[in-house]
């Protein structure tokens, strides 16, 4: 029998603005995102697993899970907040896996691209490429989609009614104070149009995203309202067509249509907030559990990063990024 002399190895989940400017994730303390910018966005990042025993920064003691878990079949989030800092077209913004060099494939993994493709139609990939993908419109790929206005928006006491859908389809209308906790004056975002305005026309679909016309610090964003049960839940009427809420089901299929996607245009005066979880992917415990049987990742995995990306469609802009990888401890002290 071969022993392997390999260190073990744990997983590490890294995250921030671009491959090259990642930040341990504290998994699992979803009082705590890791915030960070870029020329392009500003947001902040909370991640989750079921079962989670692997690195953590600063040594800490991985936290097994979280109740935001508690009642539903998920195996790992991922929550994001932030904003962009120049329109995008809707079309143009695109979310999934990317990989450096060619996957070595365990069984099924057809079948778990089937099922993918049945949750997003919008969907498009090649797990057989030299560099293999899998990208959706962002509009399609996030499971939850949750927009505001931005805080430079608002006066300090505003008083707002929002709609939400809630994770088992129910709508939920709340009204009362938006109540702000930074001052509003003397930052360069609050020159941003103090209207509480639906998302700009979008330009013609053949016309490429504008320049940026300047390029500053962090934008606003709100205080971080969650944790443990409390958890994002749909609030899309500042994408719709009519400016009413629907399901998250109904948003998807809406924008599976390229021309409703060109339509719609991202706005640095929103806030925009995702949740991408999965059914399938046990990453805790290095398993996809499939219908019928499951698959042992740790048998495939090569050792490049799965790094999940939001970007450009051209590819030339990263708006943030998740990577999951296996390193052992030696490794991270040098990473």
């Amino acid at each position: 029998m071969h022993v392997s002399s390999d260190p073990p190895t744990r997983l590490c989940v890294r995250v921030g603005a671009s491959p090259s400017s990642l930040e341990m994730a504290p998994v699992n303390d979803d009082f705590h995102p890791i915030e960070f910018d870029s020329p392009h966005f500003t947001g902040r990042i909370c991640v989750r697993i079921v079962h989670y025993r692997g690195i953590t920064p600063k040594g800490q003691e991985p936290l097994d899970s979280t109740p935001y878990f508690e009642g539903r079949k998920r195996y790992f989030s991922v929550q994001i907040e932030g904003r962009f800092k120049q329109p995008w077209n809707g079309d143009d913004v695109i979310f999934g896996v990317v990989f450096e060099r060619k996957l070595r494939l365990p069984p099924g993994a057809d079948l778990a691209l089937t099922i993918a493709k049945w949750i997003d139609p919008a969907l498009t990939a090649d797990l057989h490429a030299d560099s293999p993908w899998a990208m959706s419109p962002i509009l399609c790929a996030m499971n939850i989609l949750s927009v505001h206005p931005a805080p430079c928006l608002l006066a300090r006491d505003s008083f707002l009614k929002t709609t939400r859908i809630d994770h088992r389809g129910h709508q939920k209308t709340r009204s009362g104070l938006w109540r702000l906790s930074w001052p509003i004056a003397g930052n360069v975002d609050d020159k941003i149009s103090n209207t509480l305005a639906l998302p700009a026309a979008a330009e013609p679909s053949n016309a490429p995203n504008p320049a940026p016309q300047r390029k500053h610090g962090p934008l606003k964003l709100p205080p971080w309202a969650f944790g443990n049960e409390r958890s994002l839940e749909e609030d899309n009427a500042l994408v719709t067509e009519k400016g009413k809420p629907v399901s998250a089901e109904n948003r998807k299929k809406h924008f599976v249509k390229a021309s409703h996607r060109k339509e719609f245009t991202f706005s640095p005066d929103h806030v925009y907030g995702w949740d991408f979880y999965n059914r399938y992917m046990d990453i805790g415990n290095l398993q996809v559990r499939l219908p019928g049987f499951s698959v042992n990742l740790a048998d495939y995995w090569d050792g490049q990063p799965l790094r999940y990306v939001a970007r450009s469609r051209d590819g030339k802009v990263t708006f943030f990024v998740v990577q999951f990888e296996l390193m052992d401890d030696a490794a991270v002290a040098n990473s």
